[in-house]
């Protein structure tokens, strides 16, 4: 693997705050960053666990995107 599984967690974390930070994104541009984001979900299933622990307020939301 190129990317280790904490860079693919630090790559997606910034990714979504690029995305949400950022008004200038096109929707081309956000559209392939999502992409990008699906893959790394793909690759660290570890991420959609720890949405849904938040989701069922089973772990803090602590802001950040694992």
């Amino acid at each position: 693997m190129i990317f280790s599984e904490t860079e693919l967690k630090l790559i997606y974390t910034n990714l979504i705050g690029y995305v949400g930070l950022n008004p200038n994104i096109d929707y081309k541009g956000e559209k392939a960053i999502g992409a990008v984001l699906d893959k790394i979900e793909r690759l660290v299933p570890e991420i959609k666990r720890h949405e849904s622990y938040e989701k069922l307020k089973l772990v803090e939301d602590d802001g950040l995107e694992l």
